[in-house]
């Protein structure tokens, strides 16, 4: 289940891969970045300033945090305005965008073909998703990581990598107790 433990990666300024978010402290780091002297703001090494974790993006991340599920921009936008927060669609898809690229949120593609978002832990992970209320749980197999491992050296593959995300119906829409 998604806890807060689990969360520490954006709160710490890193990424789900432990590489630096930029615009957090953690990613304002001298050694690749030279500050912009008129506004303070990061830059990258061109010179160009950096992307931000900005008031928008983090009123995102922190409602992400309190849900299980995985949410469409859509869905998030009319939450967060029935919050009563004044943030535009288009703020949203963008947020959503960058927390993904910042590997900050886990992005998956619904039945319907929309991309859909959650905040998740910072280790390698896959998704049980009930296909009835979306509830999604995070789960670790280290029989696939052996499979994918070994399927890969098969055919002189090196460093694989894999997404998996397991479709079902969680104990409360099927109406069956959880055995874990």
């Amino acid at each position: 289940m998604n806890t807060k433990a689990d969360n520490a990666g954006h709160e710490s300024g890193r990424d789900r891969r432990g590489e630096p978010v930029a615009g957090s402290p953690a990613g304002l780091d001298s050694r690749s970045r030279a500050g912009d002297t008129k506004t303070g703001a990061a830059s990258d090494q061109t010179g160009r300033p950096e992307p931000k974790l900005t008031k928008q993006r983090q009123l995102i991340l922190d409602h992400l945090d309190r849900v299980d599920e995985f949410l469409t921009a859509q869905q998030l936008h009319v939450t967060l305005r029935n919050e009563g927060e004044t943030i535009g669609l288009a703020t949203v898809y963008r947020g959503l965008q960058w927390l993904e690229e910042a590997g900050i949120v886990d992005a998956i593609r619904t039945e319907d073909g929309e991309v859909a978002y959650r905040q998740c832990s910072v280790a390698h992970h896959h998704h049980l998703i009930c296909r009835r209320c979306g509830k999604a749980i995070e789960v670790s197999g280290e029989a696939l990581e052996e499979w994918s491992r070994a399927v890969a050296a098969q055919y002189g593959y090196t460093e694989p990598e894999h997404f998996v995300e397991v479709y079902g119906l969680c104990p409360e829409c099927s109406g069956k107790p959880a055995t874990s």
